[in-house]
């Protein structure tokens, strides 16, 4: 057993059989073990596995061999995880093997999904064309997903400028007025002297806990994806929670209508479309629930009535297919709905930011203004007494 740095699987066998090493079997490093052990590899983010399909689609529709197409890419990639991974595909396609079968080898930068899209595509001689559909679908994921996060970034900027802005009065500020206040022979308010205590509290090391349970909750949040139940818990309070979820929800149903459709157009049967769409989603609770409906078709039911079934899905979704199942124009009509919802999603999003705005902004006045009428609190109740 041992390590060692290859492109591919397959130059990885061809090394080691010219150095006389037989072997049993070997695996890829999953993602996060790699950039453990090498934190200063460059890496290669969705946008350059995108722009590599892209540019990959543009010279197999202008004719150009595959094989000769990779080996072009890969002497004008700048990138060295981009030009490795090209080398590494271009290397797999001379030696014979389908590029569906390459892309194996890469599967933390080819899903399930698009390899089988591809697959589908050298069957139908349209590789160019499924490739472009691909690059297409990944972008359009790419932009909700930035929508997502939008969603979530002022909220939590202005929520970090709170904790500071109090955290600075209660270390900087507040000692000021205790040692103030520690000259009179009047008992404090007991408002007063909460916060003069919390202060204390904050100053001789309690204060250490924020950072640290800050620092910590991502981590458990991102470890609990290694187990399966706290992995559907998590994604399951993900779609429930206030406010986000919506919006989770509403971009979890735009990546199942695109991805469905996507794979409807290249033939692929109802039952392995939604099977492959539910490990598409990055959200456990709703691959549960597409995973749902593949045994509600293999039972005999339409996918209209399967969805419509479905806790997790709106009645909007299961018209559209029903509609579409009937008509014949289901990915046609479930890409309308998909747009239609990304266009909604926009517009929750963009509300969502302008009303979250003033709250927070209230939040921060309501911490400051009630750090500040605490220290004042004693000040006016001398005035009242003189």
């Amino acid at each position: 057993m041992g390590l060692a740095p290859a492109r591919s699987q397959r130059q990885l066998h061809q090394r080691l059989h010219h150095q006389g090493v037989i072997t049993t079997r070997t695996l890829s490093l999953p993602d996060w073990l790699d950039r453990l052990i090498n934190p200063a590899r460059p890496r290669l983010r969705e946008q350059d596995i995108t722009r590599i399909l892209q540019r990959m689609a543009a010279l197999i529709d202008a004719g150009i061999p595959l094989a000769q197409a990779l080996e072009m890419l890969a002497a004008e990639e700048r990138h060295s995880a981009g030009r490795r991974l090209l080398e590494g595909l271009a290397e797999g396609i001379a030696s014979g093997t389908d590029l569906s079968v390459v892309l194996a080898e890469w599967p933390g930068h080819f899903d399930e999904l698009a390899r089988g899209l591809i697959a589908a595509g050298e069957q139908s001689g349209e590789l160019p064309a499924l490739l472009r559909r691909i690059v297409d679908h990944r972008q359009r994921l790419a932009q909700t997903r930035q929508r997502l996060r939008r969603a979530l970034f002022y909220p939590g900027l202005v929520l970090a400028v709170a904790l500071l802005v109090t955290g600075a009065l209660l270390v900087f500020v507040i000692p000021r007025f205790e040692a103030m206040f520690s000259d009179l022979d009047a008992p404090l308010p007991a408002f007063t002297q909460s916060v003069i205590d919390l202060s204390r509290w904050f100053r001789t090391g309690g204060g250490t806990l924020i950072p640290v349970l800050t620092g910590l909750l991502p981590l458990l949040w991102g470890f609990a994806r290694h187990l399966p139940r706290l992995h559907h818990l998590r994604d399951r309070l993900r779609v429930k929670l206030p406010i986000y979820g919506s919006v989770h929800r509403r971009a979890l149903l735009c990546r199942f209508a695109r991805t469905l459709a996507l794979l409807l157009r290249a033939d692929v049967p109802a039952t392995e479309a939604l099977s492959a769409v539910a490990r598409a989603l990055d959200n456990r609770h709703y691959q549960r629930l597409v995973t749902g409906m593949v045994d509600e078709l293999r039972a005999g039911r339409s996918m209209a009535d399967a969805i419509a079934r479905s806790e997790g899905f709106s009645p909007a979704l299961a018209q559209v297919v029903a509609v579409g199942e009937s008509t014949g124009r289901l990915p046609a009509l479930l890409d309308e709905l998909a747009t239609a919802e990304e266009g909604e999603l926009e517009r929750r999003v963009s509300a969502l930011t302008s009303s979250i705005e003033p709250l927070m902004m209230a939040l921060l006045g309501l911490l400051v203004g009630a750090l500040v009428f605490a220290m004042y609190l004693p000040v006016f109740r001398m005035g009242a007494v003189f």
